[in-house]
């Protein structure tokens, strides 16, 4: 394979892009947006839960959020509230305490819908988030006296792109990104307005927005990765036969679901490290991680299961004879972290994709030591999610290349879709 990466930083560039229409849209729609969500917690209900309904990777970018919002909502105990989502163990029941938050790109998905009208038969408080004002949803949540948020796909039908635009964003990537952007530049709005600031200039939405910018436009303003090393980083990826396995919790964990998600379409046979049927790693099989500091817990125990690798006594060694093992690919920003340590040790090291951030940031992911899944450090708790925004984009573009270089003709990558 040659080392023409053009496809990939193209992708990037198209996905700031979309990015940039997020920062210019109407202040007022950003405003009324905040106002229903801090309203919301605002009031005096028994309970009060969040449920997000959505489906695919627009359930992913709105799970993202509430992960976010459920964070750093934290510092305002009396504002608590009870996230729930379609893939909860524990269900929690919708009912007219209840706000009802959907992202839907055509408004027409099927169980959409179906949730729609169940919310709203319980007098949830309906929000929507669509590409379509004409869509089913919208006219539904409307009709119900609930909100709708358009946000009209532009990139995918501007023809001042040309014909580049399905392969450089495959699977109408474009509406999830923008509601992962959207959402997650949302929190600090909503939490100002908790404290009694905020406002129609929507300050504090902006300047995350802005963070975010600022983060992905290092991505292909900067030469963080040669062409070379990232085209054989893809072609490591590419070149096998076995299972390609992923894994990430928490909101790099959405990163991941929304990589296996494209990989599928691409005619890889792919899975989640925590789904019911995996199959044990095998040569030949692959597990990407994506883990900004590269020392959380169940991401070092996932890489150390694929490359057979245990600890005695704080000394790595291999479990059993040694021999063969999968391969681990990881996308990461700390080049201290455990994770390295042990894709190093087993020869693994230049399987390491390290994105970058901006400074002020690349000391939250060097500072964060072993962490748990379920009693993270104030640090990791409160980070703002630059790291998983930026892999967000860079896995994009690793798919638009990936379809290049396999042939994958844009319609393939649509197949099926609604979106």
């Amino acid at each position: 394979m040659g080392s023409n990466m053009g496809v990939f930083f193209d992708a990037i560039k198209l996905q700031d892009r979309f990015i940039q229409e997020v920062a210019e849209l109407e202040l007022e729609k950003v405003d009324a947006l905040a106002a229903i969500l801090s309203d919301y917690l605002k009031n005096r209900a028994s309970h009060r839960s969040i449920h997000v309904l959505s489906k695919g990777r627009s359930a992913l970018s709105t799970q993202a959020f509430l992960q976010g919002l459920y964070n750093e909502a934290a510092r305002f105990p009396e504002y608590r509230f009870y996230p729930a989502t379609l893939r909860d163990g524990v269900i929690k029941f919708i009912d007219g305490e209840s706000l009802t938050l959907v992202a839907s790109g055509s408004g027409e998905t099927k169980e959409v819908l179906r949730y729609l009208e169940t919310a709203t038969r319980c007098g949830s408080r309906l929000v929507l988030i669509t590409g379509k004002r004409d869509s089913s949803a919208y006219k539904m949540v409307v009709g119900a006296g609930g909100e709708a948020f358009v946000m009209e796909s532009q990139g995918k039908y501007d023809s001042a792109l040309g014909d580049s635009v399905p392969q450089l964003s495959p699977l109408g990537s474009e509406f999830e990104l923008k509601v992962w952007v959207l959402l997650n530049s949302l929190i600090p709005e909503v939490l100002a307005r908790l404290r009694g600031e905020g406002g129609k200039a929507c300050t504090a939405y902006r300047e995350r927005l802005g963070l975010f910018q600022e983060n992905v436009r290092l991505l292909h303003e900067t030469r963080w990765v040669g062409d070379e090393a990232l085209c054989s980083w893809i072609d490591r990826l590419t070149n096998r036969h076995g299972l390609y396995v992923f894994y990430g919790v928490t909101r790099s964990g959405n990163v991941a679901e929304q990589f296996e998600m494209r990989f599928a379409h691409a005619n890889k046979s792919v899975f989640m490290l925590d789904d019911s049927n995996r199959k044990p790693f095998r040569y030949g099989d692959a597990c990407i991680l994506i883990s900004g500091s590269g020392n959380t817990d169940d991401v070092v125990d996932a890489a150390t299961d694929a490359l057979g690798v245990v600890s005695h006594g704080g000394k790595l060694g291999f479990l059993g004879e040694g021999g063969e093992r999968a391969q681990v690919f990881a996308i990461t920003v700390n080049q201290q972290s455990r994770l390295r340590q042990i894709m190093e040790f087993a020869g693994q090291g230049k399987n390491l994709l390290y994105l970058p951030v901006k400074e002020s940031f690349l000391r939250d992911f060097t500072n964060s030591s072993s962490n748990s899944i379920i009693n993270p450090s104030e640090l990791d708790r409160f980070r703002i999610p630059v790291f998983e925004t930026s892999a967000y984009v860079v896995t994009n573009a690793i798919v638009a290349q990936v379809g290049h270089n396999e042939g994958i003709i844009p319609q393939i990558f649509f197949k099926g879709q609604h979106v």
